[in-house]
């Protein structure tokens, strides 16, 4: 197959699915939304190379400032409403300039597929690309749960869908949602993790963490307190109120339930000085601690080391972060949302509460701290379920089968000299 790929190639899963197809020797050329070196594993990288303009920054760091100083608080949900908008139009106006630079490649590269690897903002991008190849989508996380509802691209989202040929998706909730958005129920699809799913090193690691588990916090952070409570999806977004956790971590306090719970993001931002403002508020700061975040390599350590791997979604697909927790051994601690239901069941491989709830989380977190005796057995089922359903060799090897049967089928491989 000769494919072109339309992402962020910045992107830790970008990469592992893009280099399923490069060691496979297919014909790869990458069009990365962020800019990027000229190439990745030996395939050709187009980018439009250039920096953020400083402007697009400003309004985070403003935002920030906002949020150190106590008496700008009451200004916080008006500037947070700010800051969302002005990143809407930021992906809207994006679209157009990249797709320029991407229609100026197509002649050269001449591909048999375009496969976009989430709807916004580059499936928009393939959606309006001028190619007789057919456009494969991938739907990732909340592509089809918060972006796809929001006026300015709803209807982007609807043709991106109608035009595509091939959709894969990280959970069984988004097929049906992406009927809803115009996606042909006769036409095929595929069910895979983000990317792709558990690399064979990984998932031999994940072996020998259900019997040591590492003292990652001991000895990097110098954290001593049990249990740990980990979460790796930052300081917050619009899927993500970490605001109902620091308030159950206060019911806690109060219950005298010992616990810690890190929480790992970028420290710019202004959701970070809120929990941190939240955190002196409330006085956790012997319970809660906020750390830089961690490099990949670095997070995925943490995760042989934690007890608990917590995430307060509100909208999420099937997270990278909760497959890999599961893998090394970390329960996971999550939103009861329908698509995380698809990989734990709660009480059995993991927990699950209602993310807008403090009294539920604090209830959870409880239960959890308290059935002890139930962890290793969970840890092995998650395990067992991640070598079944998220192993990536077996995943890429699947979807590699079915483009290349849809291709054939539908008389569009082409012969490329």
């Amino acid at each position: 197959m000769r494919i072109l790929f339309v992402c962020d190639l910045n992107s830790v899963h970008s990469q592992k699915w893009i280099g399923y197809f490069i060691e496979k020797k297919h014909d790869v050329f990458i069009y990365s939304t962020t800019p990027f070196q000229d190439n990745f594993l030996g395939a050709k990288v187009y980018s439009e190379g250039l920096p953020a303009k400083q402007a697009d920054a400003s309004a985070n760091d403003w935002l920030s400032k906002i949020h150190k100083f106590h008496f700008a608080w009451f200004a916080v949900p008006i500037a947070e409403k700010i800051f969302l908008l002005s990143k809407f139009l930021k992906i809207r106006t994006s679209v157009f300039r990249h797709k320029d630079a991407a229609s100026s490649i197509l002649s050269s590269v001449n591909p048999d597929l375009i496969h976009c690897l989430r709807i916004p903002n580059e499936g928009f991008i393939g959606m309006m690309l001028q190619s007789s190849a057919p456009l494969v989508v991938s739907t990732w996380g909340n592509d089809l749960t918060y972006w796809a509802r929001k006026t300015l691209f709803r209807n982007l989202t609807e043709r991106t869908l109608k035009k595509s040929s091939f959709l894969f998706t990280d959970c069984e909730r988004d097929v049906r949602l992406s009927r809803t958005y115009g996606y042909s129920k006769q036409k095929p699809f595929l069910v895979l993790p983000g990317s792709g799913g558990m690399l064979p090193y990984d998932l031999e690691i994940g072996k020998r963490s259900l019997e040591s588990r590492s003292d990652f916090f001991k000895g990097t952070l110098q954290i001593n307190a049990r249990p740990i409570f980990l979460s790796l999806r930052g300081f917050g977004s619009q899927d993500i109120d970490n605001v109902p956790l620091l308030k159950a971590c206060r019911l806690l306090m109060k219950r005298d339930v010992e616990f810690r719970l890190v929480i790992a993001g970028k420290k710019n931002g202004f959701r970070y000085y809120k929990l941190a403002h939240l955190i002196e508020k409330y006085e956790l700061g012997n319970s809660i601690s906020l750390i830089e975040e961690l490099p990949h390599p670095k997070a995925l350590e943490a995760l042989q080391g934690t007890d608990f791997s917590i995430s307060i979604s509100r909208n999420d697909g099937t997270p990278n972060s909760m497959l890999e927790a599961m893998t090394f051994g970390g329960i996971p601690v999550m939103s009861d949302i329908e698509s995380i239901r698809e990989w734990v069941t709660d009480g059995v491989n993991g927990y699950l509460f209602d993310p807008r709830n403090p009294h539920s989380i604090a209830d959870t977190i409880q239960r959890a701290i308290a059935e002890k005796d139930k962890h290793a057995a969970m840890r092995r089922r998650n395990y067992n379920i991640i070598a079944e359903k998220a192993d990536y060799a077996k995943n890429m090897s699947r979807a590699e089968e079915k483009l290349l049967d849809f291709l054939k089928k539908n008389d569009l491989l082409q012969s490329h000299s």
